[in-house]
Formats: C-alpha cells, structure tokens, sequence
C-alpha cells in the first residue's frame, strides 16, 4: 500500500529469469511487468494477472522482454532471444540481499544472443485494444540498459556500432549516428 507501507500481495518470480530490468511499470489499478514469456498485467488489489501481452514470432528472436515504456495508453517494448538462465545466490547475511561481488553467467555480456538485456525488436502496443501499432528490428542487437525515450522518440545503442533515434508514431528509423 503507497499509505502505509501494508504489503497487499505478493508472489514468487520466474526462476532462473534476471529480473532486474526495466520491465515493470506501475499503473493506477495495475503492474505490467514482462519476463521471459510476456508481460504479465498483474490486478493492482489483488496480484491475480488480468491479462498477457505476447509478441508473435514472426516479429522477434524471442519472447523475453529487455525494455519497456508507457506513454499515453502505448506500451513500447524491446523484446528478443532467450537468454542464459541464471541461479539465484541467496544471502547469507540476514536482511536484504546484496549483488555478489563475482561476475556471473549472463553478466560478462560476450555474446548478445544470450547476455540479458539485448534485443533486435523494438515494439508499440496499444494496451486498450492490444493491437501492435508498430514494430521496428534491426539486424544488430540494442542493448536495453540504453535505451530511453521522450514524448516523440526512441532512442537506442548497439555497441561500437552506432545510436539510433526510432520515431515513436511511426517505429521508422529517423536517423542513426
């Protein structure tokens, strides 16, 4: 609860699926939070999930979801290839948990076919009628920790390779430095 700190619901998440993203976004009555199968829409009161979004094969490397942003009603996404599954390192001290001072599988990002947070497929999704607006892919893989957007633009980064700038109406490429 955002009052009183109340904890309403809670469940378990994915196993083996790197959670930390930026795949959840808080609505008025809900949460969308994509994973390695869809973005979940999840009932803010009770937790139970009220709907799916998935994206068909045809359109990407995968059902993993990298990025997401909302912007009047439109849910932008970059979705794309399974990646490495990972193993969950519990604390061993009590409280919270902390990120492990080692790298780990998924982390050294060598290969963006597998590393978290590379896609190909950038996406537009009306959440009314669910209907994909657009979709843009690129031959090269975006890195999802740069991509960000403003009112009218998308902008991501595939490494030593270059920048792009997506309109976010249309899912055209406006230009690419």
């Amino acid at each position: 609860n955002a009052y009183n700190g109340t904890i309403i619901w809670k469940r378990p998440l994915p196993a083996g699926f790197m959670i930390h993203r930026n795949t959840m976004i808080a609505t008025d009555d809900g949460l969308l939070m994509g994973d390695h199968e869809s973005c979940k829409i999840f009932d803010g009161r009770t937790g139970e999930i009220r709907d799916q979004l998935t994206i068909p094969k045809e359109l990407t490397d995968g059902p993993v979801w990298k990025w997401m942003a909302l912007r009047d009603g439109v849910l932008y996404a970059l979705v794309g290839n399974p990646e490495v599954s990972i193993e969950t390192v519990r604390s061993n001290r009590p409280g919270l948990g902390h990120w492990p001072w080692g790298m780990w599988d998924g982390h050294d990002y060598n290969d963006p076919r597998t590393a978290f947070g590379y896609g190909r497929t950038l996406v537009a999704i009306d959440l009314q009628t669910k209907e994909i607006l657009w979709s843009y892919r690129d031959e090269e893989f975006l890195d999802a920790r740069a991509v960000c957007m403003n009112s009218r633009q998308i902008f991501c980064f595939s490494a030593e390779k270059f920048l792009a700038c997506i309109d976010a109406e249309t899912g055209k490429l406006q230009w690419r430095n």
